[in-house]
C-alpha cells in the first residue's frame, strides 16, 4: 500500500471519530429517515400512503412523543415505518434520537 493510500484511510477514520453524536445521528437520519421524513424532517408527500410520514420537527411530535416513545417506534416500526431496531446497534438509535430532538429546535 502506497503511504499516499494510508494517508486517505486514515483521514478517512478520523473524520468519522471527530462527529458529534448528533452529527453521528444526523448521518443515520440521512441513511434512514430522510427518504420519507425529508432532509429537515417535515415529511414527505408519499404516493400510494393516505397517512403522511409524521413531521418530526413540530412542537406537537416533540411534546408527546418522549425518548422511549421514539425509541419504541425506530425499534418496531408504526405504520408503514419499517422497524429499524434489527438494523442499528443502540449507540446509533441514541444519536438518532438525539438528533430527531433536534430537529424541534
Amino acid at each position: 500500500m502506497t503511504i499516499g493510500l494510508c494517508l486517505v484511510i486514515a483521514s478517512a477514520c478520523k473524520g468519522q471519530s471527530d462527529l458529534s453524536p448528533s452529527q453521528r445521528g444526523e448521518r443515520t437520519f440521512m441513511r434512514n429517515c430522510a427518504s420519507c421524513h425529508g432532509a429537515d424532517g417535515k415529511g414527505l408527500p408519499i404516493p400510494g400512503y393516505q397517512v403522511p410520514p409524521a413531521d418530526l420537527t413540530t412542537a406537537q411530535f416533540q411534546s408527546t412523543h418522549d425518548d422511549a416513545a421514539i425509541r419504541s417506534i425506530l425499534m418496531n416500526g408504526k405504520g408503514a415505518m419499517p422497524p429499524l431496531g434489527k438494523l442499528l446497534p443502540p449507540s446509533e438509535l441514541d444519536e438518532l434520537i438525539m438528533y430527531v430532538r433536534s430537529l424541534g429546535r
